[in-house]
């Protein structure tokens, strides 16, 4: 996760980023949701798909590292240019979050993140715009998620509606709203979902984590994945429910844990049914 800590000075636009030096830390906001999720990576929330809202695919991370996982609250704005009121606005713990762009101009440039988001303790950008002058990215402050990449800027105005629901990448997103993004994408788990998603998330991410340690052994064996009958029986509730089967893997796991033996779970995990994120 990116340290939120950046040199409070002015930024030239035509210049380059802001020198590392003479940084403070921003205090985030105690968010416990936030915090947790902290722990995943998007793939792993995007199985809750019925809890779940996944942005079109061209909204893309631009210049991300490897293990780079954005979290925060949205902090929307609305509109095809450059709003300084709402680069002004944002807060503690919040994502930048803009609809309304159109298909030709950039609504944002990596050093903003030095000028404006960081400085306030904003911790990411999602935008379905185009970014300017994309080397930059690599180095911003927080992660940035553009529609497209343009050399042309949109044109500056003092100021937008802020904090209303905001369309983006297929979906609608209100403030507040959860806003998870790493090389994979960008998800939003909107406020109304939170209490439902988070009273079960963990327990689908335990089961899910056993599920792949029986598909490692079964592997290991040389057994088809639905020829092993823990295995088959998840399948059949996923056949069973398939917009939702997430849900299935506690009650699956508390009906088979006791049947299986140390050897059906011994080997690991298979990567592509890793519970823990590491592979």
């Amino acid at each position: 996760f990116f340290p939120f800590s950046v040199t409070l000075r002015a930024l030239d636009p035509m210049a380059g980023l802001p020198a590392a030096a003479d940084q403070l830390p921003v205090a985030q906001p105690e968010d416990p949701h936030v915090e947790h999720l902290r722990k995943f990576q998007v793939w792993q929330v995007a199985y809750c798909r019925d809890m779940v809202k996944v942005l079109h695919h061209s909204i893309a991370g631009r210049g991300l590292a490897d293990g780079v996982t954005m979290v925060g609250r949205a902090f929307t704005c609305t509109g095809p240019d450059i709003y300084l009121n709402a680069l002004e606005s944002i807060q503690p713990g919040q994502v930048f979050v803009q609809g309304g762009c159109d298909d030709v101009h950039a609504v944002f440039s990596p050093g903003w993140t030095h000028a404006y988001l960081a400085p306030r303790g904003a911790v990411g950008v999602v935008v379905d715009g185009g970014v300017c002058k994309s080397f930059q990215c690599a180095d911003a402050a927080t992660p940035i998620f553009t529609k497209f990449i343009s050399p042309s800027f949109a044109i500056n105005r003092r100021e937008t509606t802020l904090n209303k629901p905001t369309s983006i990448g297929g979906h609608t997103v209100s403030p507040g709203d959860i806003v998870m993004g790493d090389k994979d994408g960008v998800i939003v788990i909107p406020q109304e979902n939170e209490e439902e998603f988070f009273g079960l998330f963990d327990q689908f991410m335990e089961a899910n984590a056993q599920f792949g340690k029986i598909a490692g052994a079964a592997l290991a064996k040389g057994t088809p994945l639905t020829q092993e009958p823990a295995l088959a029986a998840m399948f059949e509730r996923k056949y069973q429910n398939p917009e939702a089967y997430w849900r299935e893997y506690p009650g699956w796991w508390a009906e088979w844990k006791d049947k299986l033996s140390e050897k059906d779970i011994s080997g690991g995990t298979v990567g592509f049914y890793s519970g823990d994120g590491t592979k």
